[in-house]
């Protein structure tokens, strides 16, 4: 997943100065669910613009507050109305893993979208999965990242990027919810391709929302922000969870 989510940011907010990447557990009753990653892009285009005429200006009087007022107002006035698109992954995918009926199921599943509009000022690229339970959404955890893996072969333009090794476990049990990653071997980009990839970022985070079916009792884990009714927020540093370093176990407990 890593590898996935570190081509899209790059993909889309390359030369950026911030953003954040954001993903969003929504659990059901009945233990299925949904799991979003997502980012919204038009702080990234604006940063983007704001940053390459800087670079490329010779006006010395050039105020960064006004231009980027200015490039604000030019991607609004160009966007039409909304947009809500999805995409299928299984085009992407090689018949010889869409043979594969554990392949099969996560295909028709996985649902890429962008999804915006001009009045709300926003436009959402992302990925959601729907799982049936538990054991159902550590099975797609297992298969991103062993793409992740085959994929440190292949010539797209992050094959320098070594994915962090992990493994994922997804347990609800009752009133508990809890995530819990083994770290089996951590990531790493060569220094040049990382000081690029940590100026792009800047100080980005990964934020972590669950939505439980019930009222939160409690919540506990490295990064949490709050928690309130049903909903838990964690944070935690972009390039620290890119490179597996992060630590992003977390219990939840519901009343």
């Amino acid at each position: 997943m890593r590898h996935l989510i570190l081509l899209f940011a790059i993909g889309s907010f390359l030369l950026t100065s911030c953003g954040n990447i954001e993903e969003e557990y929504v659990i059901n009753t009945d233990g299925s669910g949904t799991y979003t990653v997502k980012s919204d892009m038009i702080p990234m285009m604006i940063d983007m613009t704001v940053s390459m005429t800087k670079a490329f200006s010779k006006d010395s009087t050039l105020n960064e507050d006004s231009l980027r007022m200015a490039v604000e107002e030019k991607v609004w006035k160009d966007f039409e109305g909304s947009i809500d698109s999805t995409i299928d992954y299984s085009d992407k995918m090689p018949d010889s893993l869409m043979e594969k009926p554990e392949v099969q199921h996560i295909m028709k599943n996985l649902r890429g979208f962008m999804q915006g509009s001009k009045k709300e000022q926003q436009l959402f690229v992302g990925a959601t999965y729907s799982f049936s339970d538990n054991k159902d959404l550590e099975g797609f955890y297992n298969f991103m990242n062993k793409q992740n893996q085959n994929s440190e072969n292949t010539k797209d333009p992050l094959s320098s990027f070594k994915s962090p090794n992990t493994k994922t476990s997804i347990t609800l049990n009752g009133k508990v919810f809890t995530r819990k990653t083994v770290l089996i071997k951590e990531g790493d980009l060569p220094e040049n391709t990382e000081k690029i990839v940590t100026s792009m970022t800047n100080e980005a985070k990964y934020r972590t929302t669950v939505i439980m079916p019930r009222k939160i009792k409690t919540a506990e884990g490295n990064g949490l922000v709050e928690f309130k009714g049903k909903k838990a927020v964690f944070e935690y540093d972009y390039m620290a969870y890119m490179k597996g370093k992060a630590d992003t176990d977390f219990i939840i407990t519901l009343k």
